[in-house]
């Protein structure tokens, strides 16, 4: 083996090379599991080729967005209307306040669903059956991290009781934890049928008839995938034909589309969206970033093994005498690619697996890479593919001296050999500047944002979501007086989200700047007279609220 025997003669050279394949394969591995991630989002529901969300533009007269909810009427009509709606599921995103026994928390990961949602998804369900859970208002299904949150265990759970805002709730089963590859998320899955019956005891409305606004995710299951822009346009149809007087009413209209399910992490930006969705533009910019770094590793290994060349020159001349042929040569040539790629490859397995925990740690989400199956093909395509793209020029440069010019020890490379020599490094020193540079943009950006002013001081302020729950709110001037003693709380204030949460909004009319009466949304925030001191905001106009004047 005269491959391996000169790799191990010129051991520094070796280490050198390995060395600098290492680094190109742990960051492209890492890249490698971010996007494996990123790209495998929604793949486990059944037939998720033909589900749908049913998404919408808003317009009235003074402007125009797009949402990621749609009226709550859509998911329980369309199905009876239009035969090309095979099914539907409507997934509402609530915060609710569970008790079992002494376990007493604010969920805010809790999804209202219909009774189809096991079904129409591809959660996967531990205890209870599919087609009986959820049918009754009263039913609750747990994740595993909540039945051990709330129970301690995931044994003997089912038919048991906890509380839901005070109402008692029958767990009627449990379910695996969602997927980190799923842009539905939940911790407790409550039945829409809960809800609807509140809304008809409390408000003498049926939800399922209201077909304005935007509100649940809504998904159906068409019946021809290929069919779904005609099933775009019947739903825009049957949807205006029900809308038509609230729309005149309120000056406004909907316009709904039908996004891929499998679209929804990487190519949905819409307002109101999943939390966790991530950026088509950003898989592709680091697609590029992870190929950069891995040619240059490449380009590294080429420039280190060719300006070693004349080294080998006469080695490669005296075997040419003795009868070796320049295919023989490329062989074994190559071969020193392969083993020295091989290697590097492993040690950058290991050490990815290595930093893996870190890894996840610093984004935020559990990344694996199983040494098993699709990932053993993927590690031995790794190496062919280096090994092509980091051994064919070497091992064409090494094996091409001529013997009689190089056993005189004259060495002089070619004029084409030297200028891909040359373009190789200017292209590898150009690369990583370009990397540097954009990186340290990029953390000046980023520093720019964190010390930029917000509009209100954020520093100490600590919020303690209570979720609207009524004892706290008949109670909150004497809870603000107990906490306003503590000489470390300098004030207290009631708000009804999180400043930086988002707003709800709804519409209303009003009037321009020409008088005239305009549609509109308006977007509110419920906050008490000690709001704008707590955040120490500054007043552009008028005055802050006066506990003084309750009209205000």
């Amino acid at each position: 083996m005269s491959a391996w025997r000169h790799l191990n003669n010129n051991r520094t050279y070796t280490m050198l090379n390995i060395f600098g394949l290492v680094i190109g394969v742990v960051v492209c591995l890492l890249i490698g599991v971010w996007l494996q991630r990123e790209l495998s989002f929604d793949d486990f529901h059944p037939d998720d080729n033909n589900k749908f969300r049913v998404t919408n533009t808003f317009k009235s007269e003074s402007e125009s967005f797009s949402q990621a909810g749609s009226g709550v009427a859509l998911g329980a009509q369309l199905p009876k209307l239009l035969p090309i709606v095979k099914t539907a599921c409507r997934v509402f995103i609530l915060e609710r306040k569970f008790r079992a026994g002494n376990n007493e928390f604010f969920e805010s990961n809790t999804v209202m669903t219909d009774s189809n949602f096991f079904s129409f998804f591809g959660f996967k369900l531990e205890q209870g059956q599919k087609t009986k859970i959820l049918n009754s208002p009263g039913q609750i299904v747990l994740s595993e991290k909540m039945a051990i949150k709330y129970f301690g265990t995931t044994s003997g759970i089912v038919g048991r009781t906890m509380t839901m805002d005070g109402q008692p709730m029958t767990v009627a089963g449990i379910a695996e934890n969602p997927p980190v590859n799923s842009h539905i998320q939940y911790d407790i899955v409550v039945p829409y049928a809960n809800f609807r019956n509140y809304g008809l005891s409390r408000w003498k409305v049926d939800l399922d008839n209201d077909w304005v606004g935007g509100w649940p995710f809504t998904y159906v299951q068409i019946t021809d995938p290929g069919k779904w822009k005609e099933a775009e346009e019947q739903i825009n149809e049957v949807v205006a034909k029900f809308s038509a007087k609230d729309w005149k009413e309120n000056k406004m209209s909907y316009q709904y589309f039908l996004q891929p399910i499998r679209e929804i992490h990487l190519k949905s930006h819409l307002r109101y969206d999943a939390a966790n969705n991530g950026s088509l533009s950003t898989v592709n910019i680091f697609s590029v970033v992870g190929i950069i770094v891995l040619l240059l590793a490449c380009i590294n290994y080429i420039n280190l093994t060719t300006a070693a060349a004349i080294k080998r020159a006469k080695e490669t001349s005296v075997r040419k005498v003795v009868g070796a042929t320049k295919g023989q040569l490329i062989f074994q040539f190559f071969f020193e690619t392969f083993i020295i790629c091989s290697f590097a490859v492993f040690f950058g397995v290991v050490i990815c697996k290595a930093v893996l925990p870190v890894f996840s740690i610093w984004l935020g989400h559990p990344y694996y890479f199983p040494i098993f199956g699709r990932n053993i093909i993927i590690i031995f395509a790794f190496i062919i593919f280096i090994s092509v793209v980091a051994g064919l020029y070497p091992a064409a440069v090494l094996s091409s001296f001529n013997p009689a010019v190089s056993l005189k020890g004259i060495f002089a490379q070619s004029k084409s050999g030297n200028i891909i020599r040359k373009s190789l490094v200017v292209f590898q020193f150009t690369i990583t500047i370009a990397l540097v540079a954009s990186i340290l943009i990029i953390s000046q950006q980023m520093n720019f944002i964190k010390n930029s002013s917000l509009g209100f001081n954020d520093k100490a302020v600590v919020e303690v979501n209570f979720n609207g729950d009524s004892i706290v709110n008949h109670r909150y001037a004497v809870i603000r007086n107990e906490l306003m003693k503590n000489l470390s709380i300098l004030n207290v204030s009631n708000q009804e989200s999180n400043i930086v949460g988002g707003l709800g909004n709804g519409w209303t009319t009003t009037e321009n700047n020409k008088g005239e009466e305009v549609s509109t949304s308006i977007y509110r925030l419920n906050v008490d007279a000690d709001y704008f001191d707590t955040y120490d905001m500054k007043l552009a106009a008028g005055r802050f609220f006066s506990k003084e004047n309750p009209r205000d």
